[in-house]
């Protein structure tokens, strides 16, 4: 009976020993962001900023900023923010086909099918034969009314 009790406060204090102490943490250093990009399909939408087409010049970031800024104000219907910021793109970089692929996506939203047409074949103009914004261009081209 003198060795249950002892046995019972020796395993009584194991117990609060363990839970007394705090659980050791490993630290695990953060994963970088996968780019899942290069493995999925190009999306066709306003909203995408497809991945750099092979042979073709890299954009600056800030042209980018100002395009994907463009795309969500035009995925959200704000006409007057979307012309703004395509100016503004326009500006900064007048030779970049995704600039006149959004602008005619803008016109196409408005149902002004001429304005739309024109922006596309200038996108179409400025890119290089079966590149991404070339065959973005004939496909959007190819769809209008």
């Amino acid at each position: 009976m003198v060795l249950i009790d002892r046995l019972s406060v020796f395993c009584m204090g194991l117990l609060l020993v363990a839970c007394a102490s705090a659980p050791e943490q490993k630290v695990i250093p953060a994963q970088p962001a996968v780019d899942t990009t290069a493995t999925s399909p190009p999306d066709t939408s306003a909203n995408a900023a497809p991945p750099q087409p092979v042979g073709e010049p890299t954009q600056s970031s800030a042209v980018e900023g100002v395009l994907d800024r463009a795309a969500a104000a035009l995925s959200v219907q704000q006409w007057k923010q979307a012309s703004r910021y395509l100016d503004q793109a326009q500006r900064m970089a007048p030779r970049l086909p995704r600039v006149y692929l959004l602008y005619g996506d803008y016109y196409f939203e408005l149902a002004k099918w001429d304005q739309a047409r024109a922006m596309y074949q200038r996108c179409l103009s400025l890119s290089e034969n079966g590149s991404y914004w070339a065959l973005q261009a004939r496909l959007r081209l190819d769809n209008l009314p």
